[in-house]
C-alpha cells in the first residue's frame, strides 16, 4: 500500500501594519473585508489595546467624552474584520529577514510580560503617525502635557480636578486667598480670541495667551530651518540652531497676555 504524504499547507501572505492610528486600523480593517483570511494574514501592531480618533481627545482631557464609551477594541474589531491583532511597540525592523521586532511587553508593576519577539512580514506599512511639535517654545518640552494619546488626555484630565480641588479647598480655608487655575495652551488653534476669553468666562481659570503671529512665524522658521537639513558645512547652520534662534525671536517679539475668569468679552 502506498503512503501518501500530507501535502504542506501554503504560506499565507503576511502583510504587517504598524500603528492603529486612523490610517493603520482603516487599512487594516480594508485589507481584511477584502482578502480575507483563507490566503491573507493581516496582522496590526500597536501599543495601546483600544483606539479612539486623535481630534477627539481633546474633548477627553477636558471630560466632555467618555472614552470608554467612543473607543474600540483592537482584538474584538479584528475578529470581526478578519485581521489579527498584537499588542506591542515596534523595536526595530530587520530587512534582510522581513521581520519587525517588537519590544519586550511590561504588566503595570514592571514585569516582563513577553521578552523581545519578532513577526514576518512579507509586506510591511508603518503608520505610527505624529506627535505634537513644540516648534522649540522653551519649556514647552519640560512642562507641557501633550494631547497624543488617551493616556495623556487622562493624565491632563487628572492633575486638572486635582488642581481644581486644590483650590477649592484653598479658597474655602481662605477665600482672600489668591488662589486659581491657570492654563497655559501652546499651539495656534487655541489662539482664537472669542475662543480663550469664552474658555475664561466659562471655567473661571487664568488662560495664558500668545499673539496669533506667533504660530505663523513658528511654521515659517520650521520650514526654513529644514532646508537647512541637518547641517550646512559652508555656513555651520544647523536645524536645531535655526529652530532655537526662532524660538528666541518669537518669544521676543510676541506679546502674552492673560484673560481670567473676570475679563469682558
Amino acid at each position: 500500500m502506498t503512503k501518501v504524504e500530507p501535502v504542506p499547507a501554503a504560506r499565507k501572505i503576511q502583510v504587517v501594519v504598524v500603528g492603529g492610528g486612523a490610517a493603520g486600523l482603516e487599512l487594516a480593517t480594508r485589507l481584511g473585508a477584502h482578502f480575507g483570511r483563507r490566503h491573507f494574514d493581516i496582522i496590526l501592531v500597536e501599543r495601546n489595546r483600544t483606539h479612539i480618533w486623535k481630534p477627539l481627545l481633546h474633548e477627553v482631557a477636558a471630560g466632555s467624552l467618555d472614552a470608554n464609551l467612543d473607543e474600540v477594541g483592537y482584538r474584538s474589531h479584528g475578529f470581526a474584520w478578519g485581521y489579527r491583532f498584537f499588542y506591542g511597540t515596534l523595536d526595530g525592523i530587520d530587512r534582510d529577514t522581513r521581520q519587525v521586532l517588537i519590544a519586550p511587553i511590561l504588566d503595570e508593576d514592571g514585569s516582563e510580560i513577553m521578552g523581545r519577539h519578532s513577526i514576518r512580514y512579507d509586506y510591511l506599512v508603518l503608520a505610527v503617525g505624529s506627535v505634537s511639535n513644540d516648534f522649540g517654545t522653551k519649556g514647552v518640552a519640560q512642562n507641557c502635557i501633550f494631547l497624543d494619546s488617551r493616556l495623556q488626555a487622562d493624565r491632563f484630565r487628572s492633575k486638572l480636578l486635582d488642581h481644581c480641588l486644590r483650590v477649592s479647598r484653598t479658597l474655602q480655608n481662605d477665600p482672600d486667598a489668591e488662589a486659581q487655575v491657570r492654563v497655559d495652551i501652546v499651539g495656534g488653534g487655541a489662539r482664537n480670541d472669542l475662543l480663550n476669553r469664552l474658555t475664561g468666562e466659562l471655567t473661571g481659570f487664568e488662560i495664558v495667551v500668545g499673539s496669533p503671529e506667533s504660530s505663523t512665524m513658528g511654521n515659517f522658521a520650521i520650514q526654513l530651518a529644514s532646508l537647512a537639513g541637518d547641517y550646512t558645512p559652508s555656513t555651520g547652520v544647523n536645524y536645531a540652531a535655526v529652530v532655537n534662534w526662532a524660538g528666541e525671536l518669537i518669544a521676543n517679539s510676541s506679546p502674552i497676555s492673560v484673560l481670567s475668569g473676570s475679563s469682558g468679552l
